[in-house]
């Protein structure tokens, strides 16, 4: 237990933390921005902004659902169950108030 809290002491981790993962533009030129996770148990938080800038939806899935493309109507998500057997779906995304 000594030798790995020596080893900690000398491990060095950066000063700041990026504002996000990814950075993906949607079929229509939206932008999605993954915002960052520790664990790989973390759910995937997207920020999403129009072609003008302007944030318009707010998105979370799963850690285990991968974000495969994406508009502002719809995106497209895969996963794998728990027997390995992928899954595709289509879904709608619901943006948030015009007002925030």
């Amino acid at each position: 237990m000594v030798e790995f809290r020596e080893m900690l002491r000398g491990w060095r981790y950066a000063g700041t933390l990026s504002f996000a993962n990814r950075v993906l533009v949607g079929d229509d030129d939206s932008i999605w921005v993954e915002r960052p996770w520790v664990t790989p148990d973390d759910p995937h938080r997207y920020l999403v902004f129009d072609r003008s800038g302007r944030a318009v939806a707010q998105l979370e899935l799963q850690s285990k659902v991968q974000l495969l493309r994406s508009s502002l109507e719809t995106l497209l998500v895969s996963w794998s169950d728990d027997d390995d057997v992928p899954a595709v779906q289509a879904r709608a995304l619901r943006r948030t108030s015009k007002n925030q």
